[in-house]
């Protein structure tokens, strides 16, 4: 059964990017690069809360991951935004 799910599942990536760069015009390639971001960020972060949360035996405290990764991406896009010609 797992593996009919996973079957089915897999076509959902490629029909996520082609509708998440449909109407980007020139700009597909930075928008495609912006999906592939997220799933990386969304495959790295949880292990890393995970760690913290074991390491500390708190998960309000293991909750700093995901805020520091946050910040860090406001901050690094906000003092790179005029580095971006559209």
């Amino acid at each position: 059964m797992l593996f009919m799910v996973l079957f089915f599942e897999s076509v959902c990536f490629p029909t996520i990017v082609a509708l998440g760069i449909r109407g980007l015009g020139k700009h597909y390639k930075r928008g495609s690069g912006f999906i592939v971001a997220g799933v990386s960020g969304g495959a790295a972060v949880p292990p890393l809360l995970g760690y913290v949360a074991d390491l500390h035996d708190s998960t309000g405290f293991a909750m700093i991951v995901p805020t520091i990764v946050r910040i860090k991406i406001f901050v690094l896009t906000s003092s790179s935004i005029h580095l971006i010609r559209y």
